[in-house]
């Protein structure tokens, strides 16, 4: 048996090449994110997490796990948040 998955509209998609970006608000603050099908997580930059609003913004915890690049080689990251995303 087939189940139906839910759809998502989304307006305003950005193409840049062969790359797609979608609106995204976050912590209040208009953000462009990369749809990147064949990653495990969403990153944000550095620059952009130090733009979101002090009071607002996600207290980042050491991370788990080692993030890779496509190429094996090691992502250095700030840390981890868990963050509402909303498709704007």
């Amino acid at each position: 048996m087939q189940t139906s998955l839910p759809v998502c509209h989304i307006t305003g998609v950005s193409a840049v090449g062969n790359a797609i970006y979608l609106p995204v608000t976050v912590c209040g603050q208009k953000l462009w994110f990369l749809v990147d099908t064949g990653s495990a997580v969403t990153i944000l930059s550095s620059n952009q997490y130090k733009t979101l609003p002090v009071l607002s913004r996600p207290v980042l915890k050491p991370a788990p796990y080692q993030l890779l690049s496509v190429d094996g080689s090691a992502v250095e990251g700030l840390g981890v948040a868990t963050i509402d995303l909303v498709f704007s």
